[in-house]
């Protein structure tokens, strides 16, 4: 008989991994002009300078020879900022001071930079990382769809508006295929 050379074997146990994405708070401010096409119906142009923070964490437990337990964490937080220029059509839901409307349109985006700070602990060892530069592994322009609802309150000289924004991303932002000529991000 043949003696098996490779085990159907891992010391990572499956049930004890976790990985989670996680949204952190980040900042959005710019400018923006309407134009009124019809009664009811805007155009309404935007320029935004904005920061987005992310965060990827991976847990898990790797069995040891000796039967302890080893647990692991690495997460790595990711800043990123952007110039963004979306143009978006608004459609007005009612008459009035107070106006709802619904809004949809699109969004081009340029990235000025991005960063990346990895960290983790390993059996209790905390493992700090540097500061990585994350731009030649992210798209330079990228592309989004943009749903929302909102109000405006009209004033003697436009709006004060309040809406909620659903932004889809259309292309992708990362080049995956970049992560193999870098792997060592701790």
């Amino acid at each position: 008989t043949n003696p098996r050379i490779i085990e159907p074997f891992s010391m990572i146990e499956l049930a004890k991994a976790e990985c989670s994405n996680n949204t952190l708070s980040g900042y959005q401010i710019g400018i923006g002009a309407g134009r009124y096409v019809s009664e009811r119906m805007m155009l309404n142009l935007e320029l935004q300078l904005a920061q987005h923070r992310y965060s990827f964490t991976d847990k898990d437990t790797i069995s040891t020879l000796d039967g302890n337990p080893l647990n692991e964490s690495y997460t790595f937080e990711e800043k990123l900022k952007k110039i963004s220029l979306p143009v978006t059509a608004i459609y007005e839901i009612n008459d009035g001071k107070l106006l709802y409307f619904i809004r949809a349109g699109a969004s081009v985006n340029y990235v000025l930079s991005v960063s990346g700070l990895p960290s983790g602990i390993n059996n209790k060892q905390p493992l700090p990382g540097i500061a990585t530069d994350m731009k030649n592994y992210r798209s330079t322009f990228y592309f989004n769809a943009i749903a929302g609802i909102g109000m405006h309150y009209k004033i003697p000289r436009g709006f004060l508006a309040l809406d909620f924004r659903y932004i889809f991303g259309i292309s992708n932002l990362v080049f995956s295929y970049r992560f193999s000529d870098k792997t060592r991000l701790l």
